[in-house]
Parts: structure tokens; C-alpha cells; sequence
């Protein structure tokens, strides 16, 4: 037990740096030790630490937090419910948060309340039950409810309006923490006190605090309107995914109280801090030179741009090393240098730029600026693969199967199929082209169907026309485990026959001549089999002796 515990603290303490850099290589093989001796907090910490990754992790992940949830460790029962809700188990992951919450977790009534104030997940909306959930885990120092109860309180929906306990519940977060002065502080403190607050958020690289920021300054509500000073917080708000969009947009179409339009602010700052060595601003200022922008005043220059992304791509900066690659790649802005091009090409990649590492695995694969070296091209794609990159996930898997070694079928299968999940067109198409003939898998025309009817949906005309014939044959779509969701649309409860019928004709519209060969030969079978049941219906007839045949005769039309 105290070994067990002992890796856990060197797995954490690696994590976050303590006494040396983060190693999360290091940090995992700790928290495996610790975690296969059953200790509780490391499988939770593991089952994190995989999560965060993604991608192929993701089941790992799950069979950690849940060793941590049946452990009776809260916090791993809190984690492990959200995410098995994230995937897809809902009733087992309200089942698991509801028995984390009873056991006192903040972070599960959390979750809990927000899926009952929006009425997410199967629970029926409740904002009133979700207010007091938040409220009792805000009494317990949960800084995630403080901030969602006083936002109720503030805009006074669902309970009672409370502007001044909202404020002193902001105040309260602020020096610790970037939540709670984005919402409402800002608005009703004065203009000091609030650039304080967000200014102490933004140390923490809260996106929303610089955005509040930006907005503060550009409509000068309750503080003097600073466009410069509102331009520097969007420039920032816009390096953040959650704040990029509104970022970018109040950049794009600002117009400052003196005429300039705020990404001529923009680029005049973005340039004085690449010259004082910022390698971001480096590739911002190499980007706007090398297609110009009307906007910032900028002529294009290559020659520029150039210069600007080898300061940064020295600096190691993955983006402005690619830039630079491309740049003496096509000879702009200097004699073309392929071999130049393809080292720095290789630097990027090797810092796990997915772009670099699948152009250079393409690179080997073709010959192109370096020798043809198809286990180098292998190499490489399959990198990029392990990374989640769904194009590279189908090269390597076209690679493995020209290799014709029979150990690399199985790999090139699991490729494939994680390619077509991540909705790669070449990738669906081969994969059900596969489980349509059993090559490299056993044969599942279900399967083979419900990938046919996804790219059929997108408008692949092929898959219409497979679709038609699967569904004349009698199949019905089966989903493959992990496959992307089918949309629903009304021809689905129509019979299968029907159903085949349509794409065979829609493949046919679309110009396909085995459509209309197929179509064809239906149509003559339907007739021969029509006259076949009208002669015999005479035949009847003429031997009971009916006179009124109209009522049972087929129109062969």
C-alpha cells in the first residue's frame, strides 16, 4: 500500500513539473504502477490523464475511472459518470454522478444541476431544483456553482434577484481564481475596479476575462473608450478557441473613433512585439505580409513574410517552421531550396505538427524532395495516425495493405475503421467496400449498408447505387461500433424494397448507367411476373366459369 502510494506522488509530481519539467511519459508509467496496485486516486489520476488525450484513449480512460468509481473514490465516481455520459451511457453515468453526489461530491451536484437547468441528459428541466443544487455545492467552496449561482442571482430568472450577493460572490472568487468577473462584475463596478478583476483573470489566460476586457474598453459603458486598449485585449481573446469567433469578427469589421480599422491597430501592435521576439506575433506579422491586407495597410511581400517566419520558426515555433517550409519549397521570397524545405519540414513534424508529419510521410511515399522510402512514409503516416489524424489513418492503412504482409491486415483494418468513424469520405467508402466482399474483414453487408447510407446521404453517387442493391436484397442497416450517427429522415420506415428503390433511382438521376440497367431489369421483372399472375388468374377463371374479372386482374402497368 505504501509503494503504491509512493508511484502515485512520483506520477503527480511529474506531472506538474515539481522539482524538474513535466515528463507526462514518465508520469503515466508511475500512475500505472500505482493504479494496478489498486490504488484508488492513481487510477482516477490515470483515467484523467488518458481522457485528456482523447482519441484511442478514450476506453482505457474510462476502464480507470471506473476501478476509481468502484473503489468507492468520489471524485473518480464523479468523473467517471460525466464521462460515460459524454459517452453515450447516459443511464449508467447519472446512476454513477447521482451516487457521487450523495456521497458529498460538489463537482457531481454540479453536473447534476446543470443538466437539470437546461433539462439535458433525460432529466426533465428543473431550474429552481438546479439553483439549490448549485447553491449547496457554493456553500462547500465549489467555484464552478459560486459562479453559476451567482450568475442565477444576478439575472434574477428562476429566483429571486440578488445584485448584491452576486457581486460579493464575484469579488470573493476573483483574487483566487479567473472565474466570476466576466459576467456581471464588470458591469455594475466602476471602471478601476473591474479592469483590476479581469486584469488578475486574464493572469490566469482566462479567454472570457480578456474578451470582458476588450468589450469593457470598446464600449465605454463605465470606463473612458480605449480602442488601442480594446484591440490588445482582442488580439488576445482571439488565440483562445472559446473567444476566437467574437474575437476575430470585432477585429475584422472595427472601425476606431479616429478611422483606423482595428486590424490596422492590430497589426501595428502585432509587429512591435515581433520585433521584440514574440514568435506568435512573428508568424501573425509573416501570415498578413504574405497575402497582404487591405484592411491593415499591407502591401504583400514575400521577401517579408519570409523573414518573419525563420525569426519564429528559430525559436521553434511548429506553424512558422511549415510556413517556412512551404515558402522555400515554391521559392517565394528567395531561390527555391527543397532541401532546406524538407529540414525544416522534418523539425516540424518531429514536434508533432500533424500537416508536416503527414506531408512529409507523403514526401517518401512519392520520392518528392527526398528519396522514395516507403517504411519511412509508413512511419511517418502512421504517427500522424496515432495522433488522430484521419487522412494519415487511411494512408497507412493503403500502406500496410500493398505491404501484403499478413500481420499488417489486422492493423490496416483498425485504421481504416478509425478513418470512416472520423467521417473520411475514402476511408467509409473503403470500409464498406470490405465488409461488403470480406476483404480483410468478415463479410457484413448490415454494416457494409449502414456506411453505403452515409455517404449515400452525403451525395456519393456510387454508394447510392450500393445502397439500392442492399436494400433490394433484404438487408437492414446495422451501425458498426463507433460509426457516426445516421440522420433521420422519413424514407427510413418506408419498406426496405421501397427504400432501394429510391436510391437506385436517385443513382440513376445522377447519371449512373448500372443504376439505370438495374432499374431496367426490375421493371421487366416486374411486368413477367404481373402477366405471369394475370394468366393465371384467367386460367381460373375460365375453369369456374366467372364472368367479372376485373376485380382480380394485375395492371401490368
Amino acid at each position: 500500500g505504501d509503494l503504491a502510494t509512493a508511484w502515485f506522488y512520483l506520477g503527480r509530481m511529474a506531472e506538474q513539473g515539481v522539482g524538474r519539467g513535466v515528463d507526462l511519459v514518465e508520469s503515466e508509467a508511475c500512475l500505472r504502477r500505482a493504479a494496478a496496485q489498486g490504488h484508488p486516486a492513481a487510477c482516477h489520476a490515470l483515467g484523467l490523464q488518458l481522457y485528456s488525450r482523447g482519441g484511442q484513449r478514450m476506453d482505457e480512460a474510462a476502464h480507470w475511472l471506473r476501478l476509481a468509481a468502484q473503489a468507492g473514490h468520489v471524485p473518480g465516481m464523479a468523473d467517471y459518470g460525466y464521462i460515460q455520459i459524454e459517452r453515450g451511457a447516459r443511464e449508467e453515468g447519472l446512476a454513477v454522478l447521482q451516487q457521487a453526489a450523495r456521497s458529498g461530491s460538489p463537482q457531481a451536484t454540479h453536473s447534476l444541476a446543470t443538466f437539470l437547468y437546461n433539462g439535458r441528459e433525460g432529466l426533465a428541466a428543473d431550474p429552481v431544483a438546479a439553483i439549490g443544487l448549485w447553491k449547496a455545492a457554493a456553500q462547500v467552496g465549489h467555484v464552478q456553482s459560486k459562479l453559476a449561482y451567482a450568475t442565477a442571482l444576478e439575472e434574477g430568472v428562476h429566483v429571486a434577484s440578488d445584485v448584491p450577493t452576486a457581486i460579493e460572490i464575484y469579488l470573493e472568487l476573483a483574487p483566487s481564481s479567473p472565474y466570476g468577473n466576466i459576467y456581471g462584475s464588470a458591469e455594475f463596478l466602476d471602471c478601476a475596479t473591474a479592469a483590476q478583476w479581469l486584469e488578475k483573470a486574464v493572469e490566469g489566460q482566462y479567454a472570457m476575462a480578456m474578451l470582458s476586457l476588450a468589450e469593457l474598453y470598446l464600449e465605454g459603458s463605465n470606463c473612458p473608450k480605449d480602442d488601442t486598449a480594446a484591440v490588445h485585449w482582442l488580439l488576445k481573446a482571439s488565440q483562445h478557441d472559446e473567444t476566437f469567433s467574437k474575437a476575430v469578427t470585432l477585429l475584422h469589421h472595427g472601425v476606431a473613433d479616429d478611422g483606423r480599422p482595428f486590424r490596422q491597430i492590430a497589426y501595428g501592435m502585432l509587429l512591435k512585439q515581433a520585433r521584440k521576439g514574440d514568435s506568435d506575433a512573428q508568424l501573425d506579422v509573416g501570415l498578413t505580409l504574405a497575402s497582404g491586407c487591405q484592411e491593415c495597410r499591407v502591401q504583400k511581400n514575400d521577401v517579408q513574410a519570409l523573414k518573419w517566419f525563420r525569426a519564429a520558426a528559430e525559436q521553434g515555433h511548429v506553424l512558422a517552421m511549415y510556413n517556412l517550409m512551404l515558402f522555400l519549397h515554391e521559392g517565394r521570397g528567395c531561390a527555391a531550396d527543397k532541401r532546406q524545405a524538407m529540414i525544416w519540414l522534418e523539425n516540424a513534424a518531429q514536434r508533432g505538427h500533424l500537416s508536416s508529419m503527414r506531408l512529409l510521410a507523403y514526401s517518401y511515399a512519392q520520392g518528392d524532395s527526398v528519396p522514395l522510402d516507403l517504411d519511412l512514409a509508413l512511419q511517418w503516416f502512421s504517427a500522424a495516425a496515432d495522433a488522430g489524424d484521419a487522412q494519415s489513418q487511411y494512408e497507412a492503412a493503403a500502406l500496410l495493405i500493398d505491404s501484403g504482409k499478413p500481420e499488417a491486415a489486422a492493423a490496416a483494418w483498425e485504421y481504416l475503421q478509425k478513418a470512416a468513424n472520423s467521417r473520411y469520405e475514402p476511408a467509409m467508402e473503403a470500409v464498406a467496400r470490405r465488409l461488403q466482399l470480406g476483404d480483410g474483414c468478415p463479410r457484413n453487408e448490415p454494416e457494409a449498408l449502414y456506411w453505403r447510407l452515409l455517404l449515400a446521404y452525403q451525395g456519393d453517387l456510387e454508394s447510392k447505387f450500393y445502397a439500392g442493391i442492399l436494400l433490394l436484397n433484404g438487408f437492414s442497416p446495422s451501425a458498426p461500433a463507433g460509426a457516426p450517427a445516421m440522420p433521420e429522415t422519413d424514407d427510413r420506415a418506408l419498406p426496405l424494397e421501397e427504400q432501394g428503390f429510391r436510391w437506385m433511382n436517385m443513382a440513376a438521376d445522377g447519371g449512373l448507367s448500372e443504376a439505370l440497367s438495374v432499374i431496367s431489369a426490375i421493371r421487366i421483372q416486374r411486368t413477367a411476373n404481373r402477366n405471369h399472375h394475370n394468366a393465371i388468374v384467367h386460367e381460373l377463371l375460365d375453369l369456374q366459369g366467372e364472368p367479372d374479372s376485373e376485380a382480380v386482374l394485375v395492371d401490368a402497368d
